[in-house]
């Protein structure tokens, strides 16, 4: 019988933070390492603030790469 090769996926949550450092958008993540979490939430980024969280615990706050997080929606 062949062994499977299964890797264990954690659940994390990448929150979008406005200038104010308000949540203003969520994604679920499934990712095997913290790291592999962070990445994803960078990509996912669009250039805003970001915070991955791993249930209670903040794994890392990733600040705004770009002037696109700073517009303000009227």
């Amino acid at each position: 019988m062949q062994a499977e090769n299964t890797t264990a996926l954690f659940r994390y949550r990448a929150y979008l933070l406005d200038d104010w450092g308000v949540l203003s958008n969520g994604s679920t993540l499934f990712c095997d390492s913290d790291e592999q979490a962070i990445e994803l939430a960078t990509l996912l980024s669009d250039g805003y603030a970001v915070e991955v969280w791993d249930g209670d615990r903040l794994v890392q706050r990733l600040p705004a790469k770009s002037q696109r997080a700073r517009r303000v929606s009227v």
